[in-house]
């Protein structure tokens, strides 16, 4: 797998030449729009704004709007100056607690793979995240962005996971929930189908059942197949009260009948 990103760990007096590796893997559905009339690709061009003529890319030019209508152009040799260190180093600020980090803040994971002389250091912070139960909060300059970020030892593996800054997250001081009074026993039966409900983590077992059954369509059309509607769901009143105890008895009894032949869905590759 090819890096998105060569440069070292650097905490303290410590040095560690590694790679980036994207740890994502994208398997959305890729549509073509077409001109219904005739099937032909619809095609888009970049244009003058002003002329509406063509623009060829080499006169295309990175621009910041310091005020409106006053443009500054950004050059890559700009962007590499910003923080010449920082374009070259993860930058470790300290060590938290691992059951500290709240999963909000997770964005995009990336697997760290050591270079050649930075093996054993690479083993030996590894080792020491694990042993310590911490995560290292770290920046590093990704593109034209600083990221804040978190490594934390996965088996073998350092993972890089971006993280959102705090001002990313919306505050939600704002969303009112109400006290409500609860039952022994609807905490019995809530409790009971969560116990009941609890199982390793598995994540194989798990798909885009939406992309699957969408890809299903398509495959019928391409295929000349009649499509059959799906039944809709009926949509309960807003103001409808919900009787939560007979709902969580129905829920428990029925998971209790049908929990010893229940198939484990597989996640499937179209």
């Amino acid at each position: 797998m090819r890096p998105v990103w060569v440069g070292a760990i650097s905490f303290g007096l410590v040095n560690i030449p590694v790679e980036l590796i994207t740890a994502e893997s994208s398997d959305s559905l890729d549509f073509t729009m077409l001109d219904k009339r005739d099937n032909n690709r619809i095609s888009y061009k970049k244009v003058n704004a002003v002329t509406g003529k063509p623009v060829p890319d080499d006169a295309i030019i990175k621009a910041y709007e310091w005020e409106e209508g006053q443009y500054v152009e950004v050059t890559p040799e700009d962007f590499k100056q910003a923080h010449v260190e920082a374009t070259r180093t993860i930058d470790i600020q300290h060590f938290i607690p691992r059951d500290e980090m709240d999963l909000r803040y997770f964005e995009k994971p990336y697997y760290i793979k050591p270079q050649k002389s930075g093996q054993k250091a690479y083993v030996l912070l590894r080792e020491a995240l694990k042993k310590s139960d911490t995560i290292a909060v770290s920046m590093i300059v990704l593109r034209t962005r600083g990221y804040l970020s978190a490594i934390y030892e996965l088996d073998d593996l350092l993972i890089l996971n971006l993280l959102r800054y705090e001002s990313e997250l919306k505050d939600y001081d704002d969303l009112t929930i109400p006290e409500v009074n609860l039952t022994a026993r609807e905490m019995q039966l809530a409790t009971s189908l969560i116990t009941d409900l609890t199982e390793s983590w598995q994540p194989e077992q798990y798909g885009d059942e939406y992309r699957e059954s969408l890809l299903a369509t398509i495959r019928a059309k391409a295929e000349g197949k009649k499509i059959k509607k799906a039944p809709q769901a009926e949509a309960k009143p807003a103001g409808e009260v919900i009787d939560i105890v007979e709902l969580l008895k129905q829920s428990v009894a029925k998971r209790g009948k049908g929990k010893s032949d229940a198939p484990k869905r597989v996640r499937k590759k179209a």
